[in-house]
């Protein structure tokens, strides 16, 4: 594969305006070394090949989830079966009683969040979401930030510190997933150590390694099979599931994934998933399962029951399980 296929657009003074980033930029007088290895001879007829999935597993399918408009209820919903239920323990469907991890991205703070109208749950302000998250790691879910605020807050480095050494300490993190356009994000200024909104030494020290962000979203159309290989378009098309721009982002690695809106789960059919398993596929999906439903294609995910409690939707969990 061509390494500049390898997306990174790193935002410039507003979110209109982006310079798309090469996989390797030099100056002037600098050096690079490169080798490759031309075999000769017999080609045999069936030609093994290292798979990307672990223990012998045939495929592979991640949930991704970014955490916007998310409560303490619509989280225990989806993950726990229901908003009334409190403990993995006592979980009656989603996805910890399905055994299905998720890479799930939190807000670290929100400045403006009132428990009477908890949108956009945030650690720093609910010790109850700390617990829940730890619970959720202790059923073998990934915990990143989504960035640090839900909206465009000044960035001090004691918060960014704090929010990191509760992650590591907590969940052991190493992914992180960009929120919208703002600055202190993975794809804007937190790699210009000429910003007040410089990060990388923060990563760096924590060991947060892997992005998404929006110039990674992956071109692959998931009405045409959920694989980010891309088997159909041939061998030279397929996407990387994770890259790094050597010279511009080292050491610090981007990854794919293509978004499943709540109003494109018939996706999720048998022919597609078997499709998945047959090419010996990797799907890694962008999704917002807690978020509060919009009226005008929500409710896939999550619903009210007649007590206007938050539940999973059965349809989904039947989904999973």
């Amino acid at each position: 594969m061509i390494t500049d296929m390898y997306r990174y657009v790193q935002q410039g003074s507003t979110n209109q305006v982006g310079k798309i980033r090469h996989a390797s930029e030099y100056r002037a007088n600098d050096e690079r070394t490169n080798s490759f290895s031309l075999v000769v001879g017999y080609q045999p007829k069936l030609m093994l090949r290292f798979m990307s999935q672990p223990s012998g597993f045939l495929a592979t399918h991640v949930w991704t989830e970014h955490a916007d408009k998310q409560t303490l209820q619509t989280n225990r919903a989806v993950y726990f079966g229901s908003e009334k239920i409190t403990s993995s323990a006592q979980a009656t469907g989603g996805f910890v009683k399905h055994r299905i991890p998720v890479t799930k991205s939190v807000f670290y703070s929100n400045p403006y969040f009132q428990a009477k109208s908890p949108v956009n749950v945030a650690i720093a302000q609910c010790p109850e979401f700390l617990q829940f998250l730890d619970d959720l790691n202790r059923n073998d879910n990934d915990m990143g930030l989504h960035t640090l605020y839900p909206y465009e807050i000044r960035h001090y480095q004691k918060t960014t510190e704090d929010a990191l050494q509760v992650m590591k300490d907590h969940f052991q993190s190493s992914t992180w997933i960009d929120h919208g356009y703002l600055k202190s994000s993975f794809a804007f200024n937190a790699l210009d150590n000429q910003t007040a909104n410089y990060l990388a030494h923060q990563w760096k020290k924590y060991d947060t390694s892997y992005f998404w962000h929006y110039s990674s979203e992956d071109i692959a159309n998931p009405n045409h099979g959920l694989d980010l290989y891309q088997p159909q378009r041939g061998d030279a098309l397929r996407t990387p599931l994770y890259w790094s721009h050597p010279t511009v982002t080292d050491p610090f690695y981007s990854w794919s994934a293509a978004i499943i809106p709540e109003d494109t789960l018939y996706l999720y059919r048998e022919q597609n998933l078997q499709q998945l398993i047959q090419n010996r596929g990797v799907f890694i999906n962008h999704t917002y399962l807690a978020r509060i439903p919009s009226k005008k294609h929500g409710g896939k995910f999550i619903i009210r029951d007649i007590k206007s409690n938050w539940i999973i939707h059965p349809d989904f969990d039947r989904l999973l399980k």
